[in-house]
Order: structure tokens, then sequence, then C-alpha cells
């Protein structure tokens, strides 16, 4: 029986295949999470996909929670609302950010010419989803880069060397542009190519045109993107969350929310689609400045030591 979901109350049967490298062994009363197949709005196939740890995993949480505060005291407390709230933060505004786009997309979609015609309706929030994919693939490398640099951040600012954590930030920097840059070339270059992956040679001329179209735009500053997003995550560990949070509020709420919202007044379905290279540019201003502003203060004391 499901206890949650569309169909919470509604009982079905399943499979539950076991065997020495797959299967879960289940007793009465456990609580599982299950995938379902529809067909014509009715549940066709029910699979077992994994035991429900919502709870255990809570308790984790909660008493690593307890133990940060215990130990840490006010310090504790202080790091937790700081990388913590600024990590949620970020990812409740990213969620904001999507939900505002997907909606205009839906919306102003339905009145474009073409898109608004029954057979075509399904296009615009399909290749948004695509290029989206493409979109997160570079900000894990992104994100990858950056995370890499924490520990050595940390270390350096407790060891009151800056100067070093200044040229971390600029080699941070460079390499967020150098991988931005060959992904930008990469969707400048080939955007029929990378949309072809998802079988854009079976569907109409459409389909494949508003694609190309706007992979090259909404990717158009992907090197921006990058050197923003390590940005945040660099001043996080630098012990800056609430510089840190600015940022990310700005590119996610103030650009990633608002310009979705407005540009399509103006502009109809190319204002969404022009709203990621506008954000990457905004956000990309003020991520530079801070970056050189960092860079020239850390520099300062190198100097004076030598």
């Amino acid at each position: 029986e499901l206890i949650s979901g569309d169909y919470k109350g509604q009982r079905f049967s399943l499979t539950n295949n076991l065997s020495y490298l797959y299967g879960t062994v289940l007793k009465e009363g456990d609580t599982i999470t299950v995938a379902f197949s529809l067909t014509d709005g009715k549940v066709e196939n029910v699979v077992l996909q994994d035991y429900d740890r919502t709870v255990p995993l809570a308790v984790i949480v909660l008493l690593f929670l307890l133990v940060t505060i215990l130990v840490g005291g006010k310090v504790g407390a202080k790091s937790l609302l700081g990388l913590g709230l600024t990590s949620f933060l970020s990812q409740i505004s990213i969620v904001l950010s999507m939900a505002a786009v997907l909606n205009m997309v839906k919306k102003y979609g339905a009145m474009d010419a073409i898109f608004g015609q029954e057979q075509y309706a399904q296009i615009p929030t399909a290749v948004l989803g695509i290029v989206m994919k493409f979109f997160q693939i570079i900000m894990s490398v992104s994100i990858g880069l950056a995370a890499g640099c924490i520990p050595v951040v940390g270390y350096n600012m407790g060891a009151e060397r800056r100067d070093r954590v200044g040229n971390l930030l600029r080699l941070l920097t460079w390499a967020e542009a150098i991988v931005g840059l060959v992904a930008t070339v990469i969707f400048e270059c080939f955007p029929r190519q990378l949309i072809g992956i998802f079988g854009a040679a079976e569907e109409s001329v459409h389909y494949t045109n508003f694609a190309i179209r706007c992979i090259r735009i909404f990717l158009a500053l992907t090197t921006l993107s990058c050197i923003n997003k390590g940005a945040f995550i660099f001043l996080q560990a630098m012990g800056k969350a609430g510089l840190s949070t600015a940022l990310s509020m700005l590119r996610e709420i103030v650009c990633g929310v608002g310009l979705p919202l407005l540009l399509p007044l103006f502009w109809g379905l190319d204002g969404i689609i022009f709203f990621m290279p506008l954000s990457d540019i905004i956000t990309g201003v003020a991520a530079l400045y801070v970056i050189i502003s960092l860079c020239r203060r850390f520099k300062a004391p190198a100097a004076q030591s030598a």
C-alpha cells in the first residue's frame, strides 16, 4: 500500500527478485520506495527501488548538528549557520529559478506561432530540458574544480597565508575560464551533433532549428557561468558565506527568477532564451569585481614580507 504520493492509499503487487547480488531483503512492516510506469494515466508496472531511509538519514543529520554544536560551541553553531544556510539558500534559489523558467516556457511557448500548435507544443520544454542537461554537465566539472580547493583554502586561511589563497583563487579562475571556453566552443560549433544524441534526426525541423538556436544562445556565456560558480564555492571556503550567498541570490533569484519573468514581456519566447547569457553577464561583473578585489588584497601581505 502506498503511503505517499499521488496514488496514496492504493494497493499494488510487485515482484522482489532476490539473488546473491541483487534484490532487497524485506520483512513485514518495512517501508520502501517504489517506481511505477503509467499508461494512459493508469499504473501499469510497479518496481521496488530500495528501503525508505528518510528517518535514519534525518537522525544522522540531527546527530551531526548536535555534535557540532556541543563540541564547537558558538563557533560550531556559527559555522553551521554560515555554510549550511548558504548551501540551503543556494539550492532553494536554483529550484525557484528553474520553476520560473519552465513556467514561462510553457506560457509563452503556447503563444508562439509555431509552438502554439498542438503537435509542436512540447518542443520548447523538451529542448530546454536537454540544454540544461548539457549545462549541468559543465557545472559539475566547475564545481569539482572549486570543491578541490576547499581544504587548501581552509588550511592556508588558518595559517594566515592569504597570499597563497590569492594565488589559488587566480589559478581557479583561469581553470574555470578554460573549462567554460572549451565548452562554449563545443556548444557553438557542434550544436547539431549534440542535439543529435537525443534523436533529433527523427524530430521535426522546428525541433532541430529551435534546439540549435537555444544551445548557441542559452549557453553562449558558459565561461562566465563557470567563473561564477567557482567564485561562489571559493568564497564559502574562505568563510565569506554572506558574500557568497549575496552573489548566489543575485544569480538565481534576481536574475534567475526576475529576468525569465520580465524579458518575455518584451520578446516572448526569445526572452527566456536570452535570460541565461544576460544573467551570466550581470553576475559575472559582480563576481569578477570580488575576485579582483580579493586577489589584490591578498597579494599585499606577500609583497611586504618579501
